[in-house]
């Protein structure tokens, strides 16, 4: 299952991001 390994590997990208975007909200804030 390729498929499901480039929707993990983008989900897992995405979480980083998101987790990296609301630790600079919190320090900003």
């Amino acid at each position: 299952m390729v498929l499901s390994e480039t929707k993990s590997t983008l989900v897992i990208k995405i979480s980083q991001r998101y987790r990296l975007l609301t630790y600079l909200f919190h320090r900003a804030t």
